[in-house]
């Protein structure tokens, strides 16, 4: 520092002592002064304008640690998703995207994420977000600060990076990304949206549109996917059979209301897909025979609506009605005891039904399990 300002003072010096080299002095280690211009468009269109490019996008679960329920291993590229299986539930979804403009961010009109999911089961998933959306006006404005925060930025998208489910444009990788996210010539937009319970499983579309101040565009495609899981809700946590004659079918019928502790058995599908129950259930404690002592049948459905399935216990049988998405059924159940304990005339018993749920293809091509 003390060389620095010895050199300072010496170079004033040599300066008032040059007298007329001064100038020459000056030209030489200053160019002197920098010519700037420009173009300004009042109207019309602009043949050197570039449209802004979307270099890489995601979607994220907003809420997951992992950012997707279905592949917290990130075993699989892309975005896996669970549904909630909760009767009436969403889940948030984050699309992200890094934009950039040749003429600057500041050209950049609005980001917006078009998603549309697969038209299964009378659903129709559509989604239209400007991404980065502030308020009721929709002033677009990037999640991330590009001067005053792009280590966030940078965070964000190596996160998404890191765990697989970033996809880029042709041409375009993580490294030059980082850089122009680093240097603020990058932004980082995100929007949210919410996938029902009932929203059919499968592949989503996800496009996002990157438009500037002269109406030029570009989008980048890519796919989530919803995949299938069967779920469903009862009423009913017993069936209680009340008093039951030895060879004498007993039986206990449900209704379509959920309702819970009527004694009417319902059923509903909570999942993302179509599916069928499987029922499976113990002796009650019988004692084991020489005969079965203790049969069961059961019926999803009226009698238009389906077939009663009889089945032995601790055996798992599938029933016969097939759920759409969020369809309830009341349900219906039988018993017969064929054979009882001898020390007794009356006797309780007691024992545990399992219900599981399977999920099926749908029917419509290009629906989850339908080629």
């Amino acid at each position: 520092m003390k060389t620095l300002k010895k050199f300072v003072a010496l170079m004033t010096l040599a300066a008032l002592v040059a007298g007329p080299a001064q100038a020459l002095a000056q030209t030489a280690g200053n160019p002197g002064p920098i010519q700037t211009g420009m173009h300004v468009i009042t109207g019309g269109g602009d043949d050197t304008n570039n449209a802004p490019v979307v270099k890489v996008k995601w979607e994220e679960e907003t809420v997951d640690p992992n950012f997707e329920s279905g592949d917290p291993n990130h075993s699989t590229p892309g975005t896996q998703i669970n549904p909630p299986l909760i009767d009436g539930a969403k889940k948030e979804v984050t699309v992200c995207a890094v934009v950039t403009d040749e003429q600057g961010l500041g050209t950049i009109a609005t980001v917006k994420a078009e998603i549309v999911g697969p038209d299964c089961g009378g659903k129709d998933p559509y989604w239209y977000y400007e991404l980065g959306s502030e308020d009721s006006n929709h002033h677009t404005l990037p999640v991330y600060d590009p001067q005053s925060q792009a280590d966030a930025a940078i965070t964000r998208v190596l996160a998404a990076e890191n765990m697989g489910l970033t996809k880029y444009a042709t041409g375009y990788d993580y490294q030059e990304v980082w850089e122009e996210l680093y240097d603020g010539s990058a932004a980082v937009y995100c929007g949210s949206f919410l996938l029902d319970y009932e929203d059919p499983a499968g592949a989503y579309d996800v496009n996002v549109k990157a438009q500037d101040t002269l109406n030029a565009t570009t989008i980048l495609n890519n796919e989530f996917d919803y995949l299938p899981v069967a779920g469903f809700v009862t009423d009913f946590t017993a069936v209680n059979y009340g008093n039951v004659q030895l060879m004498q079918e007993k039986q206990v019928y449900g209704d379509e209301i959920l309702s819970s502790g009527d004694g009417k058995p319902t059923v509903k599908s909570v999942g993302n897909t179509r599916m069928k129950l499987s029922v499976l259930q113990d002796r009650m404690g019988l004692a084991a025979a020489p005969v079965i002592p203790i049969t069961y049948a059961a019926r999803v459905g009226s009698t238009t609506q389906g077939s009663i399935v009889s089945y032995n216990p601790d055996v798992t049988t599938d029933l016969v009605t097939q759920f759409e998405l969020s369809q309830k059924y009341k349900m219906d159940f039988w018993v017969t005891v064929r054979e009882a304990d001898n020390n007794s005339s009356t006797q309780d018993y007691t024992g545990v039904m399992t219900l599981s749920a399977t999920p099926l293809s749908f029917t419509e091509a290009g629906c989850w399990g339908v080629i």
